[in-house]
């Protein structure tokens, strides 16, 4: 991770920043088998040792009656105890989106029919189901846009997925709850 950037409300960011902050920087050397899925962190010490030293390092900047010191401690309180597999979770959770097709098929036409969960994080996740559809394509990329609706719940969902590494280069996630919306876009860019 090399930046974290939003543009919602203080209350709503500011625990999800505190989390991912100590992260940037942070190199994880992760283990994916064969259907996509992250099976293992090699440096989960070294990783884990900087998101404590991180969270140490900006709870000092701040002062204890700051709205950051409190997610702080609360983003510190819950890491504090997480098991081995849910901090393997935790970390991974970011990139998990990045394999989401890989392993599987993807086909062209009318589309497959989707039933997953959504809420998160604006409210608690409830089912959703939809279409996944592609949308256009390449010799190096398919795209995709998945549109699910639950109990007062709609998300658009648009993918780039290349065809040489079967991973998702591009996403953008819109979700609406109510009066309530959040956009999320991740990109995969080569390393440097």
């Amino acid at each position: 991770m090399r930046a974290i950037d939003s543009d919602a409300p203080a209350s709503g960011a500011e625990p999800y920043a505190a989390a991912l902050t100590p992260l940037i920087g942070v190199e994880h050397h992760f283990h994916v088998d064969a259907a996509g899925q992250i099976i293992a962190l090699d440096n989960m010490d070294a990783v884990w040792s900087a998101v404590q030293a991180g969270l140490a390092k900006m709870l000092a900047a701040f002062a204890p009656d700051t709205q950051r010191h409190r997610s702080l401690l609360s983003v510190q309180a819950l890491l504090s105890g997480l098991s081995p597999d849910g901090r393997l979770a935790l970390l991974a959770g970011e990139l998990r989106p990045l394999f989401l097709f890989a392993g599987g098929k993807v086909e062209d036409g009318a589309g497959r029919g989707v039933r997953t969960v959504a809420g998160a994080p604006l409210g608690r996740p409830v089912p959703v189901e939809g279409v996944l559809r592609v949308t256009a394509q390449s010799d190096k990329a398919l795209d995709l846009d998945e549109q699910l609706a639950g109990q007062g719940i709609a998300v658009g969902i648009t993918y780039r997925l290349s065809r040489r590494t079967g991973l998702i280069e591009k996403q953008q996630r819109n979700l609406a709850l109510g009066t309530r919306a959040v956009s999320e876009k991740r990109e995969l860019t080569p390393a440097q």
